[in-house]
């Protein structure tokens, strides 16, 4: 347990003018420093601790009992408010669904034998965001959760077009694209962005219930995102992506990963390299038609979505693509034919199908399941539902083949 108790008897009057305090105490204060604006999850022992101000957002978000210690040193009684560890993701999806970032600080040195000298080591493991939760109810099983990077196009006039890069990273999708601004409004529809990075200092066209969280302009430049890019997928250039000409995109891209560098390292094993997307791949809806559509909201309560109307789908993967395709029809005649031959076999092998669709109902959803595995994340029963998944792929990759 971490020390945060007084000064001992006898300790020499302070008269520096510099308030005195704990070892412990200094470590918070150093770590609190570095992430002012998230709420500091402090792991004592079996506890999360929560400090100050954050102690009283946890307290009134949470529910939790709110109460005070001697802090040490010349601070006096400061508010304290703890979660147990093992309902972290839990107390987690509170506090991100209200609004805020959360940084969680582990204990990464030995607490106990030998080894253990002095205070506990320890440093922010995380910072859970909208836009990097891996798990909880903020997850819609059947939809994509959006983080994006937006970089202004400097190669166009003033705002007219922008670059945009956007992944999962429960799912480890990763897509950039050049958008002009007049087709960002229905792009934000598509996305349902939950966080969005932008340059400090930029006014950029966002959608009203994303985060918006801003970083330095140096991340979004397209020559820092290529190196960034390059040095992540461990290449020499990006040739063979698809990010020909899309310069403000592969600075978006690079100032996304740069982001997830700092806030959750974890998450990077399980991001794909990024694919380039271009306007003339796809049909562009606006709002309005999406609306109209009822692509994904009936156009009154109770009514049924075209998405519910046609998802027959088997597992959360096959939800998710369905609503992707939907969501971003196709321009190409060679694609299209291609995805309406896929769909013809399978009508007219009607046995074959229906023992696919028998065998996809026992699989899980494995690309969530890689990402908190590969997140280092993932509890023992989500391990044991990975090895029966992974177990069932060798049949129902027979019984496609036999399709």
């Amino acid at each position: 347990m971490v020390d945060l108790s007084p000064m001992p008897a006898g300790q020499p009057r302070n008269t520096s003018g510099v308030p005195r305090t704990t070892p412990a105490r200094a470590q918070y204060l150093a770590i609190k420093r570095q992430h002012p604006d998230a709420v500091l999850l402090f792991r004592m022992g079996d506890f999360y601790e929560t400090f100050g101000d954050d102690a009283r957002t946890a307290s009134q978000v949470l529910g939790i009992a709110l109460t005070s210690r001697p802090a040490g040193g010349d601070e006096g009684r400061i508010p304290l408010a703890g979660i147990p560890y093992h309902a972290l993701d839990r107390y987690l999806d509170k506090l991100v669904a209200a609004g805020h970032r959360v940084a969680v600080v582990e204990q990464v040195g030995p607490t106990s034998g030998p080894l253990a000298k002095g205070v506990v080591e320890r440093r922010v493991v995380r910072v859970v965001t909208p836009g990097t939760v891996d798990a909880g109810s903020l997850l819609s099983e059947h939809g994509q959760n959006w983080l994006v990077a937006l970089a202004p196009d400097r190669s166009a006039p003033d705002g007219e077009r922008w670059g945009l890069a956007a992944c999962d990273v429960t799912t480890g999708e990763f897509e950039c694209a050049l958008v002009l601004a007049a087709e960002l409004p229905g792009e934000w529809v598509r996305l349902r962005a939950r966080e969005v990075l932008v340059p400090d200092g930029l006014t950029a066209p966002t959608p009203a219930d994303a985060l918006l969280t801003r970083l330095s302009p140096r991340a979004f430049d397209p020559a820092v995102g290529a190196r960034t890019l390059t040095e992540r997928l461990a290449v020499a250039s990006l040739d063979g992506f698809g990010l020909e000409g899309l310069d403000a995109a592969v600075g978006a891209a690079g100032a996304l990963v740069q982001y997830l560098v700092d806030s959750w390292p974890g998450a990077l094993p399980h991001l794909r390299p990024p694919h380039g997307t271009r306007a003339a791949e796809y049909v562009y809806l606006d709002p309005q038609t999406r609306r109209n559509l009822d692509l994904f909201t009936g156009r009154r309560e109770g009514d049924a979505s075209l998405a519910e109307t046609l998802d027959r789908t088997q597992t959360a993967m096959g939800a998710r693509l369905l609503r992707g395709q939907l969501g971003r029809p196709l321009r190409s005649v060679r694609a299209i034919d291609a995805r309406l031959d896929a769909v013809e076999a399978f009508v007219r092998a009607p046995l074959a199908r229906a023992a696919l669709r028998r065998g996809l109902r026992a699989v899980p959803d494995l690309e969530r399941l890689l990402g908190r595995v590969r997140a280092g994340t993932a509890p023992a029963r989500l391990l044991v539902q990975l090895r029966l998944g992974l177990e069932a792929l060798p049949a129902l990759g027979a019984q496609a083949e036999a399709a």
